[in-house]
């Protein structure tokens, strides 16, 4: 495992694993990784190994929250709770017991967000009982959310969910093709069909450009959007007020 410095791309560590990592992700100025033996450890800044430990087979995904708290996938029905800093289970919790998952979970702040098979969204957190329930009535395909907001991409719609009114903000109907993948920020939402990228303004689902791509690969900064275009090229697109 390498890390490099993101300002000069200068080596900065790298230490040996015995097991391969499959998914990485940062909190707390930790980084945490699930590996092929399923096992968990959590490295320090430095590449140190502040903890490892065994887990169940993952089945679902694996996740952590801003504030290190993971999740880790336990079985169809539930999470098992592990404490970031410490790495000390902490039980289990049921907020989709009996249903599976339709798409990727999600955190926003402290909340889980799952979508489900049976077309319900939840939005809770963790070893509590969900506080919001979304009924869709079309196979759910991904989640997306930003902090006052939640996209739910179904099959024929896209429909945005205020989380702090806890009402619907704005919903449109889809054309022809299936939602790939979906990305937010506080500004932007855009999601892939085929080989066109959708960008939207988030506060209100208007259309702001339509970019062709090869790739499913895109990310967002503010009011920008990098992509792949067909050719083959990494573009840069500022979308204006």
């Amino acid at each position: 495992l390498h890390a490099y410095s993101g300002k000069d791309g200068k080596l900065l560590w790298k230490i040996s694993l015995k097991n391969v990592p499959t998914v990485a992700h940062f909190a707390r100025k930790s980084l945490f990784l699930f590996t092929e033996k399923e096992r968990i450890l959590c490295l320090a800044q430095s590449g140190k190994v502040r903890w490892q430990r065994s887990s169940p087979k993952l089945t679902l995904p694996f996740l952590v929250s801003p504030l290190g708290f993971i999740t880790v996938g336990h079985g169809f029905y539930d999470y098992l709770i592990i404490d970031g800093p410490t790495g000390a289970r902490g039980g289990n919790f049921a907020l989709f017991a009996l249903e599976r998952l339709a798409c990727e979970p999600l955190y926003r702040d402290e909340e889980l967000i799952v979508g489900l098979r049976n077309g319900k969204v939840l939005v809770g957190a963790p070893q509590r009982q969900a506080r919001i329930e979304i009924v869709c009535k079309e196979e759910i395909l991904g989640l997306c959310a930003n902090k006052s907001t939640l996209f739910i991409a179904s099959k024929k719609s896209l429909t945005a969910y205020d989380l702090l009114k806890e009402e619907k903000a704005w919903s449109q109907a889809l054309g022809k093709g299936k939602i790939e993948a979906i990305e937010c920020n506080e500004k932007l939402l855009v999601y892939k069909v085929e080989d066109t990228l959708f960008v939207l303004a988030a506060a209100h689902g208007q259309t702001l450009a339509e970019l062709k791509t090869s790739k499913e690969f895109f990310c967002l900064n503010e009011g920008e959007v990098y992509f792949v275009t067909k050719e083959g090229l990494l573009s840069k697109v500022l979308i204006g007020d």
